[in-house]
């Protein structure tokens, strides 16, 4: 890696990733800098997942596609945060979901194996990486209960309150496919709560 890749990528983990930003030898010889297109398809259904990526900037999403062919967006993933297909990680089996960039993104990129021989040597990095797998864990259990304790109008308001730009950056109809509606339906909830704000 370039000196200047060296250095943005320390830069970069020291804002949004702490933890790693204090090995920065071993840092910068196993992840690799990726700037990736709106629209890429960095893993497919089917394939072993084989890297875990920290969003410097940028979005991503994970989707499933149902049997009828409709797309569902799981999560999305911002700056600061670590996505990866766990199923496919930790059973060593084909990834059953897609991940796909959103925006223009600026990614660290580094083989699972290699973040393995990392995380086992430190222990903050072993911290760090329960952290963001009970984070995630939390997240698919709230969910879980929030599609069947909540309204798609009260799904979206929760949904912009954790992400008050995310409307600004993700289309519409991406955010359709998380809240499991239609487009048109969420045309409805937005224009009926522009008329009346909570």
């Amino acid at each position: 890696m370039r000196t200047d890749s060296k250095n943005r990528l320390i830069e970069a983990f020291k804002l949004h990733f702490p933890q790693l930003a204090e090995y920065p030898e071993e840092v910068t010889r196993a992840f690799r800098l990726k700037n990736v297109d709106s629209k890429t398809i960095l893993l497919s259904e089917g394939e072993k997942a084989q890297y875990l990526f920290f969003v410097l900037k940028g979005c991503l999403r994970i989707y499933f596609i149902r049997n009828d062919g409709r797309e569902v967006t799981a999560q999305f993933f911002f700056e600061g945060q670590m996505v990866g297909s766990m199923e496919s990680i930790f059973r060593n089996i084909p990834s059953k979901m897609y991940l796909e960039s959103l925006e223009e993104s600026e990614l660290a990129v580094i083989r699972i194996d290699d973040f393995s021989e990392i995380v086992k040597k430190h222990a903050s990095l072993r911290e760090m990486m329960l952290l963001l797998l009970k984070n995630r864990l939390l997240y698919y259990a709230g969910l879980y209960i929030s599609f069947i304790t909540l309204s798609p109008e009260e799904r979206y308001i929760r949904l912009i309150e954790e992400y008050p730009g995310i409307l600004n950056r993700v289309s519409h109809h991406y955010i359709a496919t998380y809240l499991g509606i239609t487009p048109v339906s969420l045309s409805r909830i937005r224009n009926r709560l522009a008329k009346n704000p909570r």
